[in-house]
């Protein structure tokens, strides 16, 4: 599935792996209590899905379209997170291949004042920067 394809590219960066203690999908890594368990994290989820239909009705690209979180009780962390996780994904594409599919376009851009975020806890101070990760790729990277 594309969440999966995701995390695992997001992963398989290093200067991400030295950062990130977990990428998290869909469910944010907290305690009993609420309060999250690790100190630095990538949190995303798939939030839209398009299908892009040619002119005879069949389906050739798919527009899956992500909120990602970089999260961490270290203010320059976050923002570090957030700047690999762009330049990662800004202008992925023209045909590179992510778990065997084609990703024929990638697009980063920051949340505006009105997102709220996810990962808000009660007792921890984190910092969190959020961005919307929008990738198009043919129909296979979600068969998989």
């Amino acid at each position: 599935m594309i969440d999966e394809s995701l995390r695992a590219f997001l992963a398989a960066d290093l200067a991400i792996a030295d950062l990130a203690e977990e990428i998290a999908v869909g469910q944010v890594p907290i305690d009993d209590t609420g309060e999250p368990l690790i100190d630095s994290y990538i949190w995303f989820q798939q939030f839209d899905e398009d299908d892009w239909l040619d002119l005879d009705g069949l389906s050739g690209m798919t527009e899956f379209v992500f909120d990602v979180e970089c999260v961490s009780t270290n203010i320059l962390t976050a923002k570090t997170l957030a700047q690999r996780v762009r330049a990662l994904c800004q202008g992925f594409g023209y045909d590179q291949t992510m778990n065997g599919g084609t990703v024929t376009a990638g697009y980063v851009e920051s949340k505006d004042d009105s997102y709220v975020p996810v990962n808000r806890f009660q007792e921890t101070n984190t910092t969190v920067t959020a961005l919307t990760v929008t990738l198009y790729t043919d129909d296979t990277i979600n068969d998989t």
